[in-house]
């Protein structure tokens, strides 16, 4: 059986998707459960700027900045 080789590509290390985008990305993982996935969106949201969720419900807009203000309380506490 023959081996099929594929040539390397050279992806981007990094794409520009729009807010509105991604705001509707990260609200479809959440409601689909995948909770893990849709951290590491928020997390990249909340690195580059973030401020807002759009169109968000109280729920998710708690959910989408949870992990984000656990870790800003857990290093005020270890500073104090």
């Amino acid at each position: 059986m023959q081996k099929v080789v594929r040539k390397q590509k050279d992806n981007p290390k990094q794409y520009f998707i729009n807010h509105e985008v991604l705001c509707l990305v990260w609200k479809a993982l959440h409601e689909s459960g995948n909770t893990e996935l849709a951290q590491v969106v928020a997390t990249s949201m909340q690195a580059q700027g973030c401020q807002e969720l759009d169109d968000a419900q109280l729920e998710e807009v708690l959910a989408f900045w949870n992990e984000y203000l656990q870790d800003k309380i857990k290093t005020i506490s270890e500073v104090h």
